[in-house]
């Protein structure tokens, strides 16, 4: 079995020429992971549904071993109910940036997608009116959730 890690044996882990990892020793999977450039970061490496498969934790020193493991062990729960962690982080990050998004930055984002198609006068009126009746009455709401009953006032505006 592998000599259990601290924080110390974090810290003295040196850049070689190839990137490697230690085990932490503790709890099964955990390894803290040593780049080229020595950069430390907490992986679990777990298999689910017979694939094997690696979940990022953190990068160390910002994210201590104590709190790689705790989340390794939440991990390992997840496993233990049939839940791939690595799939419910990615669901975790995707609503997360779901929920920023404002009504004011998508409409930013499809102005920017929009403006090499566009003329200048037609990107010129798009924005005034997204200015005039758009966004004053929900640019700083969470696109997620704008209804029907939110855009149906703005269409009938004559």
């Amino acid at each position: 079995m592998p000599d259990k890690l601290t924080d110390l044996k974090i810290k003295s882990l040196k850049p070689e020429t190839k990137p490697y990892t230690r085990s932490d020793g503790t709890i099964g999977g955990l390894v803290v992971a040593v780049s080229t450039a020595g950069k430390k970061v907490f992986r679990l490496k777990f298999v689910f549904q017979g694939k094997a498969q690696q979940l990022t934790l953190g990068a160390y020193p910002a994210f201590g071993l104590a709190e790689a493991r705790e989340m390794a062990l939440s991990a390992k729960k997840q496993l233990a109910q049939g839940t791939n962690p690595a799939a419910a982080k990615q669901a975790g990050k995707a609503k997360r940036r779901a929920d920023e998004a404002t009504v004011r930055s998508v409409a930013g984002d499809w102005l920017v997608l929009k403006q090499p198609e566009w003329s200048q006068v037609h990107l010129d009126d798009t924005i005034q009116k997204l200015e005039l009746h758009v966004l004053p009455r929900f640019g700083d709401k969470p696109i997620a959730e704008v209804t029907k009953a939110d855009i149906k006032p703005v269409l009938d505006i004559r």
